[in-house]
């Protein structure tokens, strides 16, 4: 029950940051994306009720992959990668990284013990590797 318990406040942390983060840009700032990406920025904006020249790109997959990919401001990328990276970290009040720690300490070989997952290991394990404060 605890691990489940942490598993569901790991992902809603997530989840939180992934609404309320977001990055303003301007037209300009939208360099080398494609139409669609720019329109669904645009959309982003409206709903998070911005100025009418303002795009905001947010931690929703749909909008930040995109970015990444076709942004022509490295820079953008870079904060929106470094964003994308920290989900479920961005606020003081939310810490995944002692919740992750937490979850790592249960013994795997216990039957029942979902952390025994080959994928849940080896994703901590690549973000975990990400952080130069780790290594």
């Amino acid at each position: 029950a605890k691990i489940a318990a942490l598993q569901t406040q790991f992902q809603q942390n997530v989840m939180k940051d992934e609404e309320t983060y977001e990055i303003v840009l301007t037209r300009e700032d939208m360099s080398g994306c494609p139409e669609g990406l720019i329109e669904a920025a645009k959309q982003a904006a409206i709903e998070r009720k911005k100025r009418e020249n303002e795009y905001v790109i947010t931690l929703s997959r749909s909008l930040v992959e995109p970015f990444l990919t076709f942004s022509d401001r490295r820079d953008l990328r870079q904060q929106a990668f470094d964003a994308w990276t920290r989900r479920g970290e961005l606020s003081s009040d939310r810490d995944n990284i002692k919740i992750a720690e937490e979850i790592l300490s249960f013994d795997s070989s216990k039957p029942g013990s979902m952390i025994a997952s080959p994928l849940v290991s080896t994703n901590v394990k690549i973000e975990w590797q990400r952080r130069p404060e780790t290594s």
